[in-house]
């Protein structure tokens, strides 16, 4: 009997989520040729974690890379811009540059205090 299109879906989404949390050695404070993490862009950060992911994925299936991915990034966004405007959501909303009712939901979604 073969495995339900679903249940693979599913645990391809966990095999993703899984391999984008991993560390890999010697990726925490540098990343090779003398360019540590906090000297590159957001984007030029995330684009070396995920050089570094599709190179271990190899010829794998994942499935919901783009999902994980947002939501990796969503959460921390959206909590730094709370901390930062002391838990005020009009001012971390001007800075997110989202409305308000929209920073409400999103709160609700990720389940963020």
């Amino acid at each position: 009997m073969g495995v339900l299109p679903s249940v693979q879906k599913s645990f391809r989404r966990r095999r993703t989520r899984k391999m984008l949390e991993e560390k890999v050695n010697g990726q925490s404070s540098s990343l090779g040729a003398g360019v540590f993490w906090h000297e590159l862009s957001i984007e030029d950060f995330i684009g070396k974690k995920l050089d570094i992911f599709f190179l271990k994925l190899g010829d794998c299936d994942a499935d919901g890379l783009y999902d994980v991915v947002i939501k990796q990034v969503e959460r921390p966004l959206i909590q730094k811009a709370l901390q930062w405007a002391k838990g005020n959501q009009l001012k971390a909303s001007r800075v997110l540059g989202i409305n308000r009712n929209t920073l409400r939901s999103k709160i609700h979604k990720l389940k963020l205090k």
